[in-house]
């Protein structure tokens, strides 16, 4: 079947080539409100998975009850515009008053009117939602608030219109591959019911190399799964991309956990008497230890990747640890051969405990930190 579809994206470089005085910034002005969209579109998708379903407790300025929903639909428009410094000011039915975008105040060329998320009264009754936008100019050379001056000519300027966000979805899908359709048709625009089997993510679903690096970070975020993107071309088909993230699925079963209770405050302490009462007394009397370049630690930020020239072992490990200043001690932490330290429980809880060591695979991708 032959999908004729177009994106929003090459509609907007449609038209801008109709156009040779165009600049492209009222495109990448679209393209930053259908971007607020999607990720509305998406909190909306896992509503209630995630739990912001209901009111806030807050009244907005119509002196309606506020929803979960209507701040992050507000804080999606707001982050949409933080970059490109194209939009200078907002005017939300969520905010009391209007918010200049900050770095943008005198420098973006519009003001945008918006109601992130009309009908969001209506949610616990599972209809359709959407935004509501305009777009005014704002007056040249003019500093500072120019919420009257955006207003002077009544209708917007420069243009208006309604998104369509989609329905809460008061529970998540169970079934992979129901779960899988939906990212695939949120990232790729095509209707659930579209999204067949057979069909491939390049030809079938339009989806450009950007688009399928999206979906697989979505498929990781939302589904707990990571797949490698050299795995996944324009002619993968949605059929392989399940067997693909059952495999991994099963890949990432048979992994050792992550234990979260080194980070504890007390475990670091007891990790801590640990080093100094029995595991530095035992590591000077087998090693002379002698460390320099410590100075090179010196005002150094972290996060820091530090790596030994060798193959080390548990005891290689301990003496770079003690080697180490206490301030950077406290923070290290140590990847260990998922395979190897790792494959039996006592000996992986002994070295979360005494190395803060966490399991790395050497055969498979890991992405469980």
């Amino acid at each position: 079947m032959e999908n004729t579809s177009i994106t929003l994206t090459r509609y907007l470089l449609m038209q801008q080539r109709e156009h040779p005085g165009a600049t492209g910034e009222f495109s990448m002005l679209l393209s930053q409100i259908a971007f607020a969209a999607k990720t509305i579109s998406r909190e909306l998708g896992r509503a209630g998975l995630v739990d912001v379903l209901g009111a806030s407790g807050e009244i907005n300025i119509q002196g309606e009850v506020q929803q979960k929903l209507d701040q992050i639909s507000n804080d999606a428009f707001l982050a949409a515009f933080a970059d490109g410094q194209l939009v200078s000011e907002m005017v939300s039915e969520e905010m009391e008053h209007p918010t200049p975008i900050q770095g943008n105040e005198d420098k973006g060329k519009y003001v945008i009117f918006v109601d992130p998320l009309d009908g969001s009264s209506n949610l616990d009754v599972n209809v359709t939602v959407g935004s509501i936008f305009s777009v005014h100019r704002r007056p040249e050379g003019k500093k500072g608030a120019v919420l009257v001056d955006a207003l002077h000519s009544g209708p917007p300027d420069a243009a208006a219109a309604a998104t369509d966000a989609g329905r809460a979805q008061a529970a998540a899908a169970t079934d992979p591959r129901e779960r899988l359709v939906r990212l695939v048709s949120e990232v790729s625009g095509v209707a659930q019911e579209q999204v067949l089997p057979e069909h491939t993510v390049g030809g079938d679903l339009n989806m450009d190399s950007l688009k399928r690096v999206e979906m697989l970070s979505i498929i990781e975020q939302e589904l707990g799964v990571y797949i490698d993107e050299s795995l996944v071309d324009s002619g993968t088909t949605l059929e392989q991309l399940q067997g693909l993230l059952a495999s991994q699925e099963e890949a990432k079963a048979t992994l050792p956990p992550f234990y979260t209770w080194p980070l504890s405050f007390w475990f670091s302490l007891l990790r801590e008497v640990l080093h100094q009462v029995v595991v530095f007394p035992l590591l000077s009397a087998r090693y002379r230890i002698r460390a320099t370049g410590l100075e090179h630690l010196d005002g150094l930020e972290g996060p820091v990747l530090f790596a030994a020239n060798h193959n080390a072992v548990l005891g290689d490990s301990m003496v770079l640890m003690k080697a180490a200043p206490r301030a950077w001690r406290r923070h290290l932490s140590f990847a260990a051969a998922a395979e190897i330290t790792f494959e039996k429980r006592l000996t992986g809880i002994v070295a979360a405990l005494v190395a803060n060591a966490f399991p790395l695979s050497r055969e498979s991708a890991i992405r469980a930190s």
